[in-house]
């Protein structure tokens, strides 16, 4: 646990001199993606009216208060995945696992948009970040 918390705090090169760096890169962007999904996800539980407006925008009254709950219980599975991703970079089963949720993603805001609840403006932003992560992880684990 200990290892984890000093990785968390960006020293995680020190306790792993051995790491590429790539993997550093790809550390980096999982750890950013959890972070935001950390707001995502208190957003989403406390504060319904801002999913409404900045995910749902095309059909705000589909999304309840269990909708928004829901929703916020698959963004911290998500944000798991993605910080025990960055934490055991090695681990092709977890990025397996991580790659899947970024694919599962990327098809729930394709069909969305195509449905019309979300907007283009309100797609581009999951779709960039499930697109960049699928491409970057899907290389990692066709050349590990």
């Amino acid at each position: 646990m200990c290892n984890m918390a000093v990785f968390l705090l960006g020293l995680g090169s020190q306790i792993f001199p051995i790491v590429e760096e790539k993997m550093m890169l790809i550390q980096a962007w999982l750890s950013f993606v959890a972070f935001m999904r950390i707001f995502a996800a208190f957003n989403s539980a406390f504060n319904i009216k801002i999913i409404r407006e900045n995910v749902y925008a095309g059909s705000p009254q589909s999304m309840t208060p269990l909708m928004g709950r829901l929703f916020s219980a698959w963004t911290m599975m998500s944000f798991t995945l993605c910080v025990l991703s960055a934490y055991d970079i090695h681990n092709k089963t977890l990025l397996c696992a991580t790659w899947l949720s970024f694919f599962w993603a990327w098809v729930h805001f394709f069909v969305e948009k195509n449905i019309g609840t979300v907007t283009f403006k309100t797609f581009l932003s999951p779709f960039i970040i499930s697109s960049t992560s699928m491409v970057w992880i899907g290389y990692m684990l066709l050349n590990a």
